[in-house]
């Protein structure tokens, strides 16, 4: 555990700035806080605002075995002030890294974060999921998914997105195929097919 403190007095006009920050650390587990205060005349007048200031954030990251596999839980915590109502902001996420079923090791992982700032409230949640297979000493292929979702103030975006593709390498030479699907939807909905093809030579 470890801790640090001080005390900031500008040189000239007035003013004061805190700060301090706390971290506990274990093994696979890492808890960090911090908190800023700030007031200083020359700092507002360059803004025309109030040059009060306050902010904290808070930080948990997890990183331990399962019988599931690998396993990182990451979760943060931020509150600022400056003139007006505290804005927040809210972030968790999870990643899990299966062992491998044969030659394919999959992933997959999902993240949240909320932010609250001058009555804007927006949310946004993005998650992801891929496999990749050795199938033998030259040919490998992938395969993925991706979404993402975005609501501020009842206006949601979404996005899909997924891919597979395949690598064959022969001595120098490597032939590479993929294919991409994008749907995004914002009012109307928008998709896109995308196939692809290269062929690398080593010399």
């Amino acid at each position: 555990m470890n801790y640090r403190y001080r005390v900031v007095v500008p040189a000239r006009g007035t003013g004061t700035r805190v700060e301090y920050e706390v971290a506990l650390s274990r093994p696979g587990l890492q808890l960090r806080h911090r908190r800023q205060l700030r007031h200083d005349d020359n700092f507002s007048a360059m803004l025309a605002r109030s040059g009060a200031f306050d902010e904290s954030r808070t930080d948990l990251d997890l990183r331990t075995g399962t019988p599931l596999g690998a396993l990182a839980v990451d979760a943060s915590v931020r509150r600022w002030v400056r003139e007006g109502p505290a804005s927040t902001e809210l972030g968790a996420g999870v990643s899990l890294a299966p062992p491998a079923v044969g030659r394919a090791t999959p992933f997959v992982a999902m993240h949240w974060n909320r932010s609250r700032s001058d009555g804007i409230t927006a949310d946004a949640l993005a998650g992801t999921a891929g496999v990749a297979w050795a199938i033998a000493s030259t040919l490998s292929a992938n395969a993925g998914l991706e979404i993402f979702r975005w609501n501020q103030n009842g206006a949601v975006q979404r996005f899909v997105s997924g891919n597979a593709g395949a690598v064959w390498s022969v001595g120098a030479t490597a032939v590479s195929l993929r294919f991409d699907l994008h749907q995004r939807s914002f009012v109307t909905r928008n998709v896109e097919a995308r196939a692809s093809a290269q062929l690398v030579r080593h010399f």
